[in-house]
């Protein structure tokens, strides 16, 4: 989830939803799915990804 698609949920609340399809197996035929209502809080939340920037003033 990006951090947009984040506030969108934080501003909709209850208004906004994630829908999930998956395959249980590789070679299924069928998606299976689950729905999260209002996510923002209904999921645990954790950055998984950084911008990695030089800093203006390198340490040696």
């Amino acid at each position: 989830m990006s951090s947009n698609e984040l506030e969108v949920a934080r501003t909709k609340g209850k208004q906004y939803s994630i829908y999930r399809l998956y395959k249980k197996h590789k070679n299924d035929t069928e998606f299976n799915y689950y729905i999260i209502n209002d996510p923002y809080n209904n999921i645990q939340k954790e950055p998984s990804k950084y911008k990695v920037l030089p800093s203006k003033k390198q340490k040696d």
